[in-house]
């Protein structure tokens, strides 16, 4: 039975709690775990294996975006970077900007990006190149811009005119977006009130 370092438990827990209780292998492995450990540490119900080098510690509270989190580390490149930026409907949704409940979860990804396969049939996935101003964090995970949500809702064309006038005026009430954003935006300010 393998022995684990307090010192080692305390850095996992530190990086799953920045994850909402999550971590990857190379992470439990700069934390001070032996690869030769991981199932002992998932057959002993420590840890949950959550997909393909992705864990979850079993004494951390589930977060309530479990499905959000494991296809963000899913997207991680070689050097263990997520690579994921929520978008389109799922980040509509997490704005709460409509009563519209995505069937998948959307993801832009850089063009360059390569994966085998896809964690789910849920997820779609788009390629683009998002600027630094493009992309806000909810909690810790990456999402587009309300403005750049918008302007992919907008591009889709999966949303009436009333609607995304509806949803323009929502993310000028709630501070999202001010409305100088939207009127410099010639593909959004047809749908200003």
């Amino acid at each position: 039975m393998p022995r684990t370092k307090p010192e080692n438990r305390s850095r996992i827990f530190d990086i799953a709690d920045s994850q909402g209780g999550f971590f990857t292998a190379k992470q439990a492995e700069s934390a001070g775990f032996s690869p030769k450990n991981f199932g002992f540490h998932v057959k002993t119900g420590n840890w949950f294996h959550e997909g393909h080098g992705i864990y979850r510690l079993r004494d951390y509270p589930e977060h309530p975006r479990q499905d959000l989190i494991r296809v963000w580390l899913w997207s991680r490149n070689r050097a263990d970077q997520p690579q994921a930026v929520f978008s389109h409907e799922t980040a509509l949704s997490l704005y709460e900007l409509t009563d519209y409940i995505p069937k998948k979860i959307s993801i832009t990804v850089p063009s360059q990006f390569r994966k085998g396969s896809v964690p789910s049939p849920k997820v779609q996935i788009h390629k683009a190149r998002l600027e630094g101003s493009s992309v806000k964090k909810f909690e810790f995970l990456p999402m587009t811009s309300p403005i750049q949500t918008l302007l992919d809702i907008k591009e889709a064309g999966r949303f009436s005119a009333p609607e995304m006038t509806s949803m323009i005026n929502q993310a000028i009430n709630r501070g999202l977006v001010i409305r100088s954003e939207i009127t410099k935006n010639s593909e959004l300010r047809e749908f200003l009130e």
